[in-house]
């Protein structure tokens, strides 16, 4: 943003310089203050993990037990504490030693997180997610706030970033021309600053160019990755992702319903590829008189632990430790008709055979329901079990009686969060018979939308646990330096007016990198149309304003 032409260059290469120099410093004053407002809150969203773990430690965080109780008992605690309030979720307990985690809408329209002591079905208190410190970085993060005070869809705020971000794709670019190396000094030289350096115009120029350079691929990265969630570069990848079969498997929208994931995810975010996936439909009630547990033609198969219907029926009152089934053993419902079964493991009972210390086998059990009445939540979470999901998945309840359950785990969860691209996993599940209807993992998406996710899982520090985290850390900090360096020579430069480089005298010089930034602008379509924006005014506009001509550094 703030290089100075090299003395020594040959021909007509200053004035190649000054012109690619006017872009970069143009580039740098439209994106350096939103840039660290960016790399604030991301450093902030970057250790979400650990800065929830202590805020919220106190909440999620109990003693473990031998035996918990089911879900739907933990599940009529939460009602009882929180009356006229809708569950539209539930998280099971990730591990032995946490609260189950209730998603839930209060009779006043609040959405809350409520934890429940799995163990007793305690209720050990809530919190507003969309107050939380971390929230908050996300919500700057990604609309700059604008969701919170000007429009609830955030896109005013959205799009500044994303023309921020088009516009940091110049400053890299251009930036790494300005930097390379001419006259005397070779690459090598280049690379290492000059910090012994007399002059300390030297010494800055140096540490934000070779900075900017070193980790310049890095910074490209968060930029391309940061798009793909833009409403108008990303939607556009997605469209493109889409229209090659490169994004959601075949067949996907025949008979799904128009709300998306997205819409399912109540704390942190959906998985790109996953994120606008149709909800898929659960038969009408009326249509499992006979065929509870029987699956269409296009509906999987469940594993042979599932019973088939007109089995005899119980009633969930006991449970697993947490994260598994509750379950009732082997209790009968008579007069019960066309029920639904499921089979499951009981962790909670183990037997010992013999004075060897040999430990038995784990006793197994049943839920049982009439699917008219819709499936219990144990047995819900018990199929997800039962298809595999590990333990930190979340369950997004169905709104009406034609949704169904949403089972996902995601890099971004809250339960377990730092979950690498390949373990994203979602499933629906019908909400009467608790069958799946769709079941799609990471390798189920094409290659743009997995590769898509792998990059994103790496820029938010979750691929690889603390290691991405401080690979993302690294980065950010390292874009902050070349920031700060920036501003810094632009003040030791004493600019009149905005200091702006002045216009080469080579009109066909600066024809031609607008030619070539133009050309990005095709790829970014924002960053073209704010670029004509540009030209209109610094060729239109500030020729006829000559306190402007000074200050920009037109005359």
């Amino acid at each position: 943003m703030t290089a100075s032409p090299p003395a020594g260059d040959p021909g007509g290469q200053p004035r190649l310089f000054r012109s690619v120099w006017r872009w970069h410093f143009y580039a740098g004053l439209l994106s350096i203050p939103v840039i660290v407002l960016l790399c604030l809150s991301g450093i902030v969203y970057l250790f979400k993990p650990q800065i929830d773990a202590v805020a919220y430690g106190s909440l999620r965080n109990v003693t473990a037990q031998a035996t918990s109780t089911t879900y739907a008992a933990q599940s009529a605690a939460v009602l009882k504490a929180y009356p006229g309030a809708t569950i539209s979720g539930l998280a099971p307990a990730p591990e032995a030693d946490r609260a189950t985690e209730f998603d839930v809408i209060t009779e006043g329209g609040a959405d809350v997180r409520v934890y429940v002591d799995p163990y007793t079905a305690r209720v050990l208190g809530d919190r507003e997610p969309s107050r939380s410190f971390t929230t908050l970085a996300l919500d700057l993060h990604g609309t700059l706030l604008t969701s919170r005070f000007l429009d609830t869809e955030g896109k005013l705020g959205d799009r500044l970033i994303e023309l921020t971000a088009s516009w940091a794709v110049v400053l890299v670019i251009t930036g790494m021309y300005l930097w390379w190396p001419r006259g005397r000094r070779g690459l090598r030289d280049a690379l290492r600053p000059r910090l012994r350096s007399t002059s300390s115009r030297t010494r800055w120029r140096d540490l934000h160019a070779v900075t900017g350079v070193l980790f310049g691929f890095v910074t490209l990265f968060f930029l391309i990755t940061g798009l793909a969630w833009s409403g108008v570069w990303g939607a556009k990848f997605n469209e493109l992702a889409t229209k090659t079969g490169e994004l959601y498997p075949a067949g996907l929208y025949d008979g799904a319903e128009s709300g998306t994931v997205e819409d399912t995810v109540k704390n942190g975010k959906a998985a790109w590829a996953a994120s606008a996936l149709p909800l898929q439909p659960s038969a009408p009630a009326h249509t499992h008189d006979l065929t509870a547990s029987a699956p269409t033609a296009s509906t999987p198969t469940p594993s042979s632990s599932a019973t088939p219907a007109g089995s005899p029926g119980g009633i969930p009152e006991t449970g697993g430790r947490p994260g598994h089934s509750g379950h009732s053993g082997h209790a009968d419902q008579d007069g019960a008709s066309a029920l639904s079964q499921l089979t499951v493991d009981r962790p909670d009972v183990t037997t010992r055979s013999g004075d060897d210390g040999h430990t038995g086998h784990s006793h197994r059990g049943s839920i049982r329901w009439d699917p008219a009445k819709g499936a219990p939540i144990d047995a819900i979470v018990g199929r997800a079990q039962e298809l595999g999901f590990p333990p930190g998945f979340t369950i997004a309840y169905p709104e009406d009686e034609t949704g169904s359950y949403t089972v996902s785990r995601f890099p971004d969860a809250d339960v377990a969060p730092n979950a690498r691209a390949g373990q994203e996993r979602l499933a629906y599940l019908d909400q009467y018979t608790a069958l799946p209807l769709a079941d799609f993992g990471f390798a189920d998406f094409g290659v743009l939308a997995q590769a898509t996710d792998f990059g994103i899982a790496l820029h938010e520090g979750r691929q690889w646990g603390i290691w991405s985290q401080l690979f993302a850390l690294s980065g950010t900090l390292a874009l902050l330096l070349s920031c700060a360096t920036a501003v810094v020579m632009w003040r030791k430069r004493r600019p009149k007016g905005i200091g702006s480089p002045r216009r080469p005298p080579n009109r066909k010089l600066g024809v031609g990198v607008v030619l070539i930034t133009l050309g990005l602008g095709v790829v970014f379509p924002l960053l073209g149309l704010s670029i004509l924006a540009l030209l209109v005014f610094d060729f239109v506009v500030v020729r006829h304003v000559p306190p402007l001509a000074r200050a920009l550094g037109a005359r």
